[in-house]
C-alpha cells in the first residue's frame, strides 16, 4: 500500500481484507521505500484500526497512530544469520520484514522458519541430516 494522502477510503479496505486472503500489509512511502509492515489480521473485520490507518496515512503519522501495530524494524537479505536470530530474539513481533539494497520488501522472515533453518544447519555440521 502507497503513501497517498486522501486516497484510501476505509470501507475499501476493510472490503479487501475480507476478500483477500493476505497475511501482511506492506506500506511503502510514494517513492517505493518501505515504511512498515502490519500484520493484516490486526486489521481485519477492526474498523478502528483501519481508522487509523487510514488517518496515519493522511497525516503523515501512520507510525505514531499505529504504534504496537506496525512492524518497521527489518532485516536486509544479505544478513548474517546470527545478527537475524539477535534482531528476531528481541523483536515483539514473530516475524521480520526482509529488505533488498534498495529498501525495497522482498519477503517475511519467521521465527520458526530461522529456527528451522539454524536447526538445519547444525544437524548438517553434525552429519544428522540424513537421521
Amino acid at each position: 500500500m502507497k503513501i497517498k494522502k486522501n486516497y484510501y477510503a476505509p470501507w475499501a479496505i476493510d472490503q479487501y481484507l475480507k476478500e483477500l486472503p493476505i497475511k501482511y500489509i506492506e506500506i511503502v512511502s510514494e517513492n517505493g521505500e518501505f515504511v512498515c509492515v502490519l500484520d493484516a489480521d490486526e486489521f481485519r473485520n477492526n474498523n478502528e484500526n483501519i481508522e487509523k490507518m487510514v488517518s496515519g496515512i493522511n497525516q503523515d503519522k501512520i507510525k505514531t497512530n499505529l504504534k504496537g501495530l506496525i512492524i518497521s524494524d527489518a532485516i536486509k537479505e544479505n544478513s548474517r544469520q546470527y545478527d537475524v536470530y539477535i534482531k528476531l530474539k528481541k523483536s515483539t513481533s514473530d516475524f521480520l520484514p526482509v529488505l533488498d539494497t534498495n529498501n525495497k520488501l522482498v519477503g517475511i522472515l519467521t521465527k520458526s522458519a530461522l529456527q528451522e533453518q539454524m536447526l538445519d544447519d547444525v544437524m548438517g555440521k553434525l552429519n544428522l541430516a540424513n537421521y
